[in-house]
């Protein structure tokens, strides 16, 4: 996530080679979405500059 640009306002998330989400990044770029994606829990950050930055936070209760 580190390399999405502020001026980009759409994402694609893919999981295994299928579309799990699209369209405006605040609906895509979500950690929901992302925590399904990558198959464990995540921290989302943005940044003032419209950067996001990704963290693994596992949770006890998050189930793929």
């Amino acid at each position: 996530m580190e390399e999405i640009l502020p001026g980009f306002r759409h994402a694609l998330v893919l999981k295994s080679g299928h579309v799990l989400a699209a369209g405006p990044k605040s609906r895509t770029l979500t950690r929901i979405v992302m925590s399904e994606a990558f198959g464990q829990g995540v921290a989302i950050r943005r940044s003032s500059k419209g950067h996001y930055r990704l963290s693994v936070s596992p949770s006890p209760d998050f189930a793929v």
